[in-house]
This record gives structure tokens, C-alpha cells and sequence, in this order.
């Protein structure tokens, strides 16, 4: 089982580590011999209750341990297991436990937006990662996006800088956890002030790119701290995709 490189600071730099398992074991076993390892990374992840803390997030194969079986999900030997740490710090801890209310409140605090872009798919992808592109629509109607810094590659960090007409400035940044050209973006981000300390609670925000009819489906997820962030965030995401349409329409 491999754990990649979201961990590195917690682990003093290791950029993989190996762990053997014979057997399938749960989430909460792997963290138990993790932490055997490195004794500090256990109070990162889980609070006094061993409880998974609320703005950690474990990725099984890809997939999200708290919309699945959350500290029971499966590991499998040959899994790969991301730990994304949250960039601020340290946050209350969260219960993590399975059952009805939980999927209940997850649902309620999740974001899902699907749009069609008159556009193909490579270029869609591309307003998403090149920073050229992405200056000329990230941020809502009247906001002026500055790309600071952007590693497109896992693990590779991200920092934008955006301003309103109105002189606000507003910081974001965060981690590419997967990129698959031309489909899906997967990344972990927050909002922070301007030198870089968090001042929100970090999501992770899955995009996907599917070309249907010579044209590009864009389908976004993204859970938030709270059906409050959660509407603010689709207000924000339907303007910018409304700047990106009118942007891919003259490319």
C-alpha cells in the first residue's frame, strides 16, 4: 500500500511511504501502523476520540473515505491511500461516525454544478490550467484574477490572487491531488490572507470533462463546511462560468 505525498509534512519530507499488508485492513488500521511510524501524524488525523478530524480528508483509490465507509472503508494491499492534511491547521475536531445523519449532512453541505460548454474538450480542460486562461474568467462578474503560482502536477501547489471592482482582495490556494487530461481535475484548497495563512476551511473540489456532441460537459462537486458556504460557492461558480462561456466563445 502506497501513501504519496500529501503526508510530506507530517513525515519529515518522505515522499512515499510503504507500508505492508498481506491482507485487506480498514482506514483505521492503516493510521494505527502509520502511526507507529511517525507518532506525531496520529493527532494530525484523528482527535482524542479517534475520530477523524473535520478538515482531513482520506482518499482511497481515488475515491473519498467520508462519502463511503469513512475509518471502516477498506484498504486493499495493493491501494493507493492519500492523507490530505488541512491547511489550517489545527480545526475542531469533527466525529466521524457512519449511519443516515452523517451521509445527511454531507449531502446537505455538498455542491454539485453541471455546465455545457459550446467548446472542446481539450480547450475546457485548459481554461482550468493554464494560467492565461485561467485570469480571463476565475472569480465572479467584475473580479480581476491574478495567477500567483501553479505546479500542475500531484502534489503541486496553487495560489490566486483576486480582487473586486470595489478594491476587496481575496487570496486562495490549495494542492492538485489528480490530474487527468483532458477529464478530471481533482485539488484541495482554501481561502488565505495575503501571506498565505488560511483563513477558511479546506474542501476538495472534483471536476470532471466529458465531450458530448462536440461540446464539453462540465460537471463540478465539491463538499463545504456548511449549506451556507455551500450556497456562496454556487454563486460563485455559476458567475465564473458565465465569464467562461463568454471567454471560450471568442477563443
Amino acid at each position: 500500500m502506497h501513501i504519496p505525498a500529501a503526508l510530506r509534512r507530517w513525515t519529515e519530507g518522505s515522499p512515499e511511504i510503504e507500508i505492508g499488508f498481506e491482507q485487506t485492513r480498514t482506514a483505521a488500521e492503516v493510521l494505527e501502523a502509520l502511526a507507529l511510524r511517525y507518532p506525531g501524524v496520529r493527532d494530525r488525523i484523528l482527535d482524542e476520540q479517534g475520530n477523524l478530524r473535520r478538515h482531513v480528508n482520506i482518499f482511497i483509490d481515488g475515491e473519498n473515505a467520508r462519502l463511503g465507509g469513512g475509518l471502516n472503508a477498506a484498504v486493499r494491499p495493493d491501494s493507493e491511500l492519500w492523507i490530505h492534511p488541512a491547511l489550517s491547521g489545527g480545526a475542531p475536531p469533527h466525529p466521524f461516525a457512519g449511519g443516515n445523519a452523517m451521509n445527511t449532512d454531507i449531502e446537505q453541505r455538498t455542491l454539485r454544478i453541471e455546465r455545457v460548454f459550446d467548446a472542446p474538450q481539450e480547450l475546457v480542460f485548459k481554461a482550468w490550467t493554464d494560467p492565461e486562461h485561467i485570469s480571463q474568467w476565475w472569480g465572479p462578474k467584475g473580479f480581476a484574477t491574478t495567477v500567483l503560482k501553479l505546479d500542475l502536477r500531484p502534489g503541486g501547489a496553487y495560489r490566486f490572487h483576486m480582487r473586486s471592482t470595489e478594491g476587496a482582495e481575496h487570496w486562495s490556494q490549495g494542492t492538485f491531488l489528480e490530474i487527468a487530461p483532458p477529464a478530471r481535475l481533482v485539488m484541495a484548497g482554501c481561502w488565505a490572507d495575503a501571506h498565505g495563512n488560511p483563513v477558511s476551511p479546506e474542501s476538495v473540489l472534483t471536476v470532471t470533462f466529458a465531450e458530448r456532441d462536440g461540446k464539453t460537459v462540465l460537471s463540478l462537486h465539491q463538499v463545504l463546511e456548511s449549506v451556507a458556504a455551500r450556497d456562496s460557492h454556487r454563486g460563485g461558480w455559476n458567475s465564473s462560468f458565465d465569464r467562461l462561456e463568454t471567454y471560450l466563445s471568442a477563443a
